[in-house]
């Protein structure tokens, strides 16, 4: 039994497209995970520097609350012109 070679060449055809249509999702998703990573990373960075600044001004917040404390304690300072 010999098979047809039109419907060889057509299966042939048809397993190249589908080929193709898979190696093009396969790329698709890499972009999209390419793309995911670059905007997670970003997201880190600017989430690290917010939390830098947050703990520089949490710093001089209490900073200024010892100071206003010693202030107030030996009497140099009165109250409404520290808050």
């Amino acid at each position: 039994m010999f098979t047809n070679p039109a419907k060889l060449r057509a299966k042939e055809d048809y397993m190249k497209g589908l080929s193709k249509v898979t190696a093009e999702d396969k790329n698709y998703l890499k972009n999209q995970l390419i793309a995911q990573a670059k905007q997670y990373y970003y997201e880190r960075v600017v989430l690290e520097k917010k939390l830098i600044l947050l703990q520089n001004t949490q710093s001089l917040l209490e900073y200024m609350l010892k100071d206003a404390n010693i202030r107030l304690t030996y009497g140099k300072e009165k109250l409404t012109n520290i808050y």
